[in-house]
């Protein structure tokens, strides 16, 4: 695979599961940087009709920023480049193409461990809903009768959006994962076991699919405390700022 893929100066070098082929795209939701090691030519990106060289030390590994590459591109040159011819030395590798996001109500964006070991995002869209599971209730009865407070764990069903076969190989990438977040819900980047209700697929398709996805929180616990703020010191029902004997 190091020869025929991470090797291979005149092909796909990047470290995607995106497509094997010369070709690949990705959505402007999905942007990281894509890892490679660096080829045995020097490599430049072709956009727009301009050349962008890219310097660098032969296995070394390095990253393509097509965000930052794709804003300099506007700022110098009132350019909004999507399509981005990858050249080593005089022979085409491959060509990035950037497509727009899903329009969309909700969108979630996942982050996950690729088969190459390099970090890839993909957006899932439609109306998502959490389902709370309690944990299997077990009272013990030893000394003083008593019941166990209940864990319990948040499922979140999504659609994956329509995917080409292209894209559904990626996303069948992401299912095989262990690791996985979902970015910025409530403010945080939850870790969570992702399923397909059906992977069902035409063997021949000529339309993209859509796959229902079960993203399960790997959080189990969730019983917390509201955080306290300033204006809550008021209330009679908390303990107030000064310390007193009483128990407010």
């Amino acid at each position: 695979i190091f020869t025929w893929k991470l090797l291979n100066s005149t092909g796909n070098f990047f470290q995607t599961t995106r497509g094997t082929g010369r070709l690949f795209t990705i959505r402007e939701t999905e942007l990281l940087p894509i890892p490679f090691i660096y080829p045995d030519a020097e490599l430049k990106v072709v956009a727009a009709g301009i050349d962008i060289p890219l310097p660098g030390t032969t296995g070394d590994p390095v990253a393509l920023n097509l965000y930052r590459l794709r804003k300099n591109l506007f700022e110098t040159n009132h350019v909004l480049a999507s399509v981005f011819d990858v050249y080593s030395g005089e022979t085409k590798a491959c060509t990035i193409v950037i497509t727009p996001g899903t329009v969309t109500r909700e969108r979630y964006l996942l982050e996950f461990l690729n088969s190459y070991g390099a970090y890839e995002r993909i957006e899932v869209t439609g109306i998502g809903s959490i389902e709370h599971k309690a944990a299997d209730e077990e009272t013990y009865f030893v000394y003083v009768e008593a019941r166990e407070r209940q864990s319990g764990t948040d499922t979140l069903k999504v659609e994956s959006g329509y995917r080409s076969p292209e894209e559904l190989g990626h996303l069948i990438d992401m299912l095989s994962s262990d690791d996985i977040k979902i970015l910025g819900l409530d403010g945080r980047n939850i870790k969570v076991i992702a399923t397909a209700d059906n992977l069902t697929s035409a063997a021949r398709a000529t339309v993209p699919e859509s796959i229902k996805l079960t993203l399960r929180f790997a959080e189990s616990e969730h019983h917390h405390t509201d955080s306290l703020l300033d204006d809550d010191f008021g209330s009679p029902r908390i303990h107030t700022e000064q310390f007193t004997k009483e128990f407010n």
